[in-house]
């Protein structure tokens, strides 16, 4: 009962959040959708995907709210497409890497590829699809089924698609040498998703690169200091926010890179 309390705490912070209105019954979380289709029933969250939303962190905390209210705003603007729902989502996905434990990583069964090294994970994201989005957002599975949408069957379309666009922003890059400096975001991916292409991986083999904020990846004698990195993180705000420390890239894995101490004199 403990538990169920902290729930509906939990869904009232969101929904206020979200600037959506909820019910709560007995099977779930009822959403009002006045856009939607009036031939189709109000949506129901049930109440074990919102307990999956909390995941390890304070139920009552920022990273909890902000997962639950994103995923409230899409259920309401993808039930509100009605029949071009399926076509809009296709349109607007987009490939998206999140570290494990991410604010808005929505948990486990979101993750389509693990990238190996243990610090990405990328799944299918949305662009474009809420009232001034600007940064690509997490498509939680169960959204996804709302627009009748297999994440899965899409993943071959969003792989080829981020390694056209990861071309792109290789061919963007000002960097002189064999390896980029900053890889900046194009159509959609940010800096961090690109590390998920392998051509990218291959470009940047062996180099330490750092990504604090998610919107760009750069490397250079500023990526190897983890204090800088970290403390760039540290000023980014979390949603935003990438990984707290340098990362060692090769074609086949990203990894957190060692970092070596200082030899005292």
């Amino acid at each position: 009962m403990a538990e169920h309390s902290v729930l509906l705490e939990v869904v009232r912070a969101a929904a206020t959040l979200a600037g959506v209105a909820t019910e709560p019954a007995a099977d779930g979380i009822l959403l009002s959708c006045p856009d939607g289709p009036p031939s189709l029933p109000e949506p129901v969250i049930p109440w074990s995907r919102i307990h999956a939303l909390l995941q390890d962190d304070d139920p009552l905390g920022p990273g909890p709210r902000l997962r639950l209210a994103l995923t409230l705003q899409l259920h309401v603007a993808v039930r509100s497409l009605g029949d071009t729902a399926l076509d809009a989502v296709v349109r607007a996905a987009r490939p998206l890497a999140l570290p494990p434990g991410h604010r808005l990583h929505p948990g486990p069964a979101w993750a389509v590829e693990r990238i190996p090294g243990g610090v990405l994970e990328v799944g299918v994201g949305v662009t474009r699809l809420l009232p001034g989005q600007t940064a690509t957002l997490p498509l939680p599975p169960d959204v996804a089924a709302v627009a009748g949408l297999a994440p899965a069957a899409l993943w071959p379309r969003l792989r080829d698609l981020l390694e056209r666009l990861s071309g792109f922003a290789l061919d963007r890059v000002t960097a002189h040498g064999p390896r980029p400096g900053v890889l900046r975001p194009v159509g959609g991916c940010d800096g961090l998703t690109l590390l998920a292409s392998p051509a990218v991986r291959e470009r940047l083999d062996g180099a330490t690169v750092a990504a604090p904020r998610r919107d760009r990846v750069w490397t250079g004698g500023a990526a190897e200091d983890h204090g800088y990195v970290h403390a760039a993180w540290l000023l980014t705000v979390p949603a935003e926010r990438g990984l707290p420390g340098p990362l060692r890239v090769t074609p086949s894995a990203v990894t957190a890179a060692t970092v070596t101490p200082a030899t005292p004199p």
